[in-house]
């Protein structure tokens, strides 16, 4: 049986990267592996991650401050308050902040355990000296490890 889980502002494991700042509010150790939630605070003039797929994980946004973009499949979507993207399993997508304000979301993922990702990808920023890394071996194995595939460029 699951444990109540109680995050205030602020609150939950936190994680930070390039002006990124994430609190994972539910890991998949507190859902029995069913499901995550962070709050993504993105900053100013974010670029966002490469556009990828999910083989098995789904995917939900909710835009809580500011003006995201999201792109789903060909479509591009600029949030606001009050938002909803949800992104099912084999849709390319991508996010951003291009707007000169920051901007705060929700990511609902599922199955759980993509929270994990970002604690290694901090770890691999970490161990480079430029950004993107000139060998994207730890990328890809990355990427792989977590469900993660960018799209075929034939």
């Amino acid at each position: 049986m699951s444990t109540p889980i109680i995050h205030h502002a602020n609150e939950g494991h936190q994680v930070e990267l390039a002006g990124i700042k994430l609190f994972v509010k539910a890991a998949k150790e507190h859902t029995n592996g069913s499901w995550s939630l962070i709050e993504y605070h993105a900053p100013a003039q974010f670029a966002g991650p490469p556009p990828h797929s999910h083989k098995i994980m789904e995917e939900t946004f909710y835009v809580l401050e500011g003006n995201p973009s999201f792109r789903v499949g060909d479509e591009i979507i600029t949030g606001a308050a009050g938002s909803f993207i949800h992104i099912p399993v084999g849709t390319v997508h991508t996010f951003s902040n291009l707007s000169d304000s920051p901007a705060k979301f929700l990511v609902h993922m599922s199955p759980g355990g993509f929270e994990k990702y970002f604690d290694e990808l901090v770890a691999i920023f970490k161990e480079e000296e430029k950004w993107p890394p000139s060998d994207m071996g730890k990328l890809t194995q990355l990427f792989a490890k977590y469900d993660t595939y960018l799209p075929d460029k034939r």
